[in-house]
């Protein structure tokens, strides 16, 4: 008995170092991965981290039930030019625009992913114009990148004005930046970024046929993934009417 006991330790410490999955041992479930829960103030649906549990199928999914990406984790080029670039497009370029998330109920699918301490989750009481909106806090000591993304089907975006309306409480500085992934390599386009002031609605925009900076052979007429990168240290950021 004493044997299978320090069988039952050895693998629970095992489980501990994965960075995802499930292992069944000694008649036990060990669930691996990271989930937070609810502050008071906060809905259920809470997403933290890159990954967050997996479902009978192994499909990825959020604590909020919407199906996570798991493909490529999200790695920006880390090329010193990035950062010079000017945004590209103004929110007034989009027109007719045909996707539109406001965020009313939930957070629709969308997701973060970063290295430091973050979380997404909705919010019933702010909104651009209407409630409801997603909220990323970052509580970290050391400034970051976080993510806060959606995955789509792949699609032909090249004519259209990717734009997210946001509103910052921070009395740190922050840069935020609208980006796109596209292809099996995940390429990367941004629209350049922006510091913004807190206190305030703005919106932020970005050509997807023209972006301020794109590697690895960006192609608009490709794009699976569509976000917002926010850089910065401790801050609340919400986030609403992101539309294409």
């Amino acid at each position: 008995m004493g044997a299978l006991q320090r069988s039952c330790r050895q693998l629970s410490a095992v489980a501990s170092l994965m960075a995802l999955g499930t292992l069944i041992a000694c008649g036990q479930v060990i669930h691996i991965g990271t989930r937070v829960d609810s502050s008071p103030d906060a809905s259920a649906d809470v997403v933290s981290g890159t990954l967050e549990a997996s479902d009978a199928n192994g499909d990825t999914t959020s604590s909020g039930g919407a199906a996570v990406d798991s493909g490529m984790l999200i790695s920006p080029p880390a090329d010193a030019t990035d950062a010079d670039a000017l945004p590209n497009a103004d929110c007034a370029d989009a027109v007719a625009a045909s996707i539109r998330w406001s965020f009313s109920d939930s957070l629709d699918g969308w997701q973060i992913s970063s290295s430091q301490a973050t979380s997404l989750d909705w919010v019933e009481a702010v909104g651009a114009e209407a409630t409801g909106a997603m909220r990323a806090t970052a509580t970290a000591t050391e400034v970051a990148e976080a993510f806060v993304f959606v995955a789509t089907d792949t699609q032909d975006l090249s004519t259209r004005v990717v734009t997210v309306r946001l509103l910052l409480e921070t009395d740190t500085g922050v840069s935020v930046k609208l980006f796109a992934q596209s292809g099996v390599d995940y390429a990367w386009a941004d629209g350049g970024g922006v510091s913004v002031a807190p206190g305030q609605w703005v919106c932020i925009a970005l050509a997807l046929d023209q972006p301020a900076f794109a590697v690895n052979g960006f192609d608009a007429s490709r794009v699976r993934r569509i976000g917002v990168a926010i850089q910065g240290t401790q801050y609340r950021v919400y986030l609403d009417d992101i539309s294409y």
